[in-house]
């Protein structure tokens, strides 16, 4: 960590805009205690990484908890026959565990001659565990129509305010707006309990507020990797960052399958869940900053870093008062990056909304084995994504458009394939299931190197907008995939699923056929510094779709190396 030095040498004011600053003098800043090493930008990114896994953790508590809030579902015999009888576990119907029950009482030897029917109860009518009465059991069994409306609630909470918390976010900076939305997501998963306990509508409420805040989650990558990384880090920071929707499952899945299995029942998933997300906040409110600039544990060294290559400071602030949403929407490489996310969160929602269902209630896992089998797939796809992230900024001998095709085309093509193959995989093949689920998912993690990164090099400083869009698209598949899934799936037959992954293999293949086709790695004319004409005019339109026809723009007006 950097040393302190006598506060009698001088130094600059620093300005309170959560856009950007005044340029820095080296000569007159004062170097801060605390630098970390020039490394403080880490730091920041792996509290906001972890601050969005918290907010989608709150959300998939719900469907988790769902193959456990309602009855035990488990039969056995009465009394003393409780020793002979069998436990049996939550896969099949009550019909064929009432009928397994009997079959083997009254085949062993050590049941009584008076046994009979009368003798059989489930625990629906009879509990014996310490805490069968207590709160921590409550039932509550949705049903699917509830299930949907529960899990599409949070959609329609992120859409409603997925455009305006991008503005507000704008207005009054990042770290006022995603600080107050996670406390608001921390309190609404607290009450859940609650809610189940007392209105089913009041539950509604606090599943839309879960939406709520993560509307703010991909204008925050945007703003994140805008203001924190440098250009040479851009990878890296978009794959961490968006890693949350990976992290988030990795953690949630085998802590809920615990609780859930634990004397203190379901409510403590929420508890839990809250409570950790209700810290991280408050952490990140106290150490972040909407500009590294304002930041008491970044220096010179570091400011510098994270200035080179980028625009200048001023021209930024008076651009983004200005957003040009006309060129934005008509840049065909923008569309790309927005139609590639529509197949990318299909596809996601898919696994993280599903998974543990299917791995339930069509592969027969328990629920605790469950809960540690659908964490593997979001677990090893971050660690793809690090390396995608990583690699896709240290190759250096392909132009960045080929890049970003290249890495979108494996991430999608693989999912696809694996996908299939899980549609071909018999019920009685169930880690052969876990193991293409994994391979499909993990490798999705590529796209960080594709459209991902595209959307933060075509739009630069306006990223913010463009993740915001991203952000209503997410929201929209998480309404659309419940509805298709639920359609196709009404009896969870494997045949039905089978249907279910063929349809989803389409749309990652459609989705990036139209990225490749479109999709850029070079900055939009409208994002460059300063706009002009000529910048503009050296965009042509290219095997149907926007390029940069040269870098000359870029020589007649270069970057300077100021910090924003």
């Amino acid at each position: 960590m950097a040393a302190c030095i006598s506060p009698s040498q001088t130094s600059i004011s620093v300005s309170d805009s959560t856009d950007s600053v005044p340029v820095a003098n080296p000569a007159t800043r004062t170097p801060r205690c605390f630098e970390f090493g020039s490394r403080t930008r880490y730091i920041v990114l792996v509290l906001v990484t972890l601050c969005l896994s918290s907010i989608w953790s709150n959300i998939l508590t719900f469907n988790f908890t769902v193959i456990c809030m309602g009855p035990k579902n488990m039969t056995r015999a009465v009394g003393h026959l409780d020793q002979a009888g069998t436990h049996l576990g939550r896969t099949g119907t009550e019909r064929e565990k009432y009928n397994t029950t009997m079959n083997e009482m009254k085949n062993n030897p050590l049941t009584p001659p008076f046994f009979n029917e009368s003798h059989i109860v489930t625990t629906n009518e009879y509990d014996y565990s310490p805490t069968a009465d207590s709160w921590a059991n409550h039932d509550y069994t949705p049903s699917a129509n509830e299930k949907s409306m529960l899990i599409g609630a949070v959609a329609v909470g992120a859409l409603i305010t997925s455009v305006p918390l991008t503005y507000v976010n704008s207005r009054f900076g990042a770290r006022i707006v995603f600080a107050a939305v996670g406390l608001l997501s921390a309190l609404a998963t607290a009450l859940i309990p609650m809610a189940v306990r007392s209105n089913f509508t009041f539950f509604l409420i606090l599943r839309a507020l879960q939406g709520v805040g993560y509307a703010a989650c991909m204008p925050m990558v945007g703003a994140v990797t805008a203001k924190w990384a440098t250009l040479k880090q851009n990878g890296l920071f978009v794959s961490m960052l968006t890693a949350f929707v990976q992290i988030a499952p990795s953690m949630t899945m085998p802590i809920s399958g615990k609780l859930c299995a634990s004397q203190y029942g379901w409510p403590s998933v929420y508890y839990v869940h809250a409570t950790y997300c209700f810290v991280l906040f408050t952490v990140f409110a106290v150490f972040y900053q909407n500009s590294p600039k304002n930041h008491p544990f970044v220096g010179q060294a570091e400011l510098d870093k994270l200035a080179v290559g980028k625009s200048n400071a001023a021209a930024i602030k008076k651009a983004q008062k200005n957003t040009p949403y006309g060129p934005i929407f008509k840049t065909m490489a923008i569309w790309a990056v927005w139609v590639a996310s529509i197949g990318n969160f299909s596809g996601y929602n898919l696994i993280s909304l599903f998974s543990p269902t299917y791995l339930n209630k069509v592969m027969g896992y328990a629920v605790v084995k469950t809960g540690l089998s659908a964490a593997l797939p979001p677990f090893f796809q971050v660690c793809v994504k690090i390396v995608s992230g990583a690699s896709s900024d240290k190759i250096r001998c392909l132009p960045e458009t080929l890049k970003v095709r290249i890495y979108n085309s494996v991430a999608y093509c693989s999912f696809a394939v694996f996908m299939v193959c899980l549609a071909f995989t018999p019920a009685s093949h169930p880690t052969l299931a876990l193991v293409f689920m994994t391979c499909g998912t993990s490798l999705l993690g590529f796209n960080t190197g594709g459209f991902y990164k595209s959307a933060t090099l075509v739009s630069r400083h306006y990223s913010q907008y463009v993740m915001g869009i991203v952000s209503t698209i997410i929201c929209a598949t998480m309404l659309l995939v419940p509805v298709i899934v639920g359609a196709l799936t009404e009896t969870n037959s494997i045949e039905e699923w089978a249907r279910v992954f063929f349809v989803f293999a389409g749309i990652m293949v459609v989705t990036n056929l139209f990225f490749v086709i479109f999709a850029s790695g070079k900055a939009a004319w409208w994002a460059l510094e300063p706009v002009s004409k000529e910048k503009k005019e050296a965009w042509e339109i290219s095997t149907g779709h926007y390029q940069i026809s040269s870098v000359a723009a870029d020589k007649k007006a270069p970057n300077k190396p100021v910090v924003y």
